[in-house]
């Protein structure tokens, strides 16, 4: 029902009333029609929101896996009886073991330094050799051989692993 027109009326208000009715209609009819696009619309973004917190709370996860293994990574180098430094491929120490702190104590921090400007002849030994190559020096009395080989070769890390031995006494 639209409107109630009492007799008598007027031929030209009783068209201008019809013509109103159906715009009305139309319009009604236009609205239902984007109102069902709208809810279609809005369940589509909702499965796209849930999608995306799938994808969000799987990388959290995966990132928590990651940095889990990162810290056992690192516990276990600490551990490691052989002297270990990492060398990030801007040439600063990333990575200092507990033995390496102790062989090298007398050099104060080493996290964060340049390995040429904190450990000159570490620097200059593992230059004189090619990688999984060893080479010998002697820090403090101890005879050492040290090695080095490329990161990233199973993995995005960059940089060197330089580890230490102790040097077998010649006889």
């Amino acid at each position: 029902m639209y409107r109630f027109l009492t007799k008598p009326w007027d031929d030209q208000q009783l068209r201008d009333q019809v013509q109103k009715a159906i715009e009305l209609t139309g319009l009604q009819e236009e609205n239902r029609k984007l109102d069902i696009k709208i809810r279609a619309v809005n369940q589509e973004l909702v499965a796209a929101n849930r999608q995306l917190n799938d994808l969000l709370n799987s990388a959290r996860a995966q990132a928590e896996r990651e940095k889990t293994s990162l810290e056992i990574v690192r516990e276990v180098l600490e551990h490691i009886l052989s002297p270990v430094i990492g060398v990030d491929d801007e040439g600063l120490i990333a990575l200092v073991n507990a033995a390496a702190q102790r062989l090298f104590s007398n050099e104060g921090p080493l996290l964060g330094s340049e390995l040429s400007y904190a450990l000159p002849s570490i620097d200059a030994a593992i230059d004189r050799v090619d990688e999984g190559h060893a080479s010998d020096i002697c820090i403090d009395g101890a005879s050492l051989t040290v090695t080095w080989a490329c990161m990233g070769s199973s993995s995005q890390s960059r940089g060197k692993l330089i580890t230490f031995d102790q040097k077998a006494p010649t006889p």
